[in-house]
């Protein structure tokens, strides 16, 4: 099977006819193991006395300054809170949901038996039937 040549898409701009070329490139030594380079290795400056001190250990990648801790466990906290308020919103939304519901059917109830007609009663059954009853079997599952 022949592979064919990619053909733009009419909507794809062409392609540009500079190309990227290399422009500089600079090589590094290798650190000694367990020592990072500084920064003036890194940038090439040409004063020796800003490198690092063989004095000064490495710092471990795993040990944070404590206001970085500070910031974590803050931040940590807030989103617990706010995962708690997420759910807390959800239970009391379907719980005032159903509250309303159950608010309407005690009402229609309420003009249903102060005049006893069979449309109202049917209208009362209909809507126990099709609203409250679904909304609390949604709010037992929860």
């Amino acid at each position: 099977m022949t592979q064919q040549p990619e053909v733009p898409s009419a909507n794809s701009p062409p392609p540009s006819a500079r190309r990227m070329t290399l422009v500089a490139e600079k090589r590094l030594p290798e650190p000694p193991p367990g020592q990072p380079l500084s920064l003036s290795e890194i940038i090439g400056s040409s004063n020796p006395t800003t490198t690092a001190s063989a004095a000064t250990p490495p710092k471990s990648p795993f040990t944070q300054p404590v206001i970085t801790q500070e910031y974590i466990s803050r931040t940590a906290w807030r989103q617990g809170v706010i995962g708690a308020l997420n759910v807390l919103t959800a239970i009391l939304a379907v719980r005032l949901i159903l509250l309303v519901s159950v608010g309407g059917a005690t009402f229609l109830a309420w003009e249903a038996l102060r005049e006893p007609d069979p449309y109202r009663l049917a209208v009362l059954g209909v809507y126990v039937a099709l609203a409250v009853m679904p909304l609390v079997w949604l709010a037992a599952r929860r």
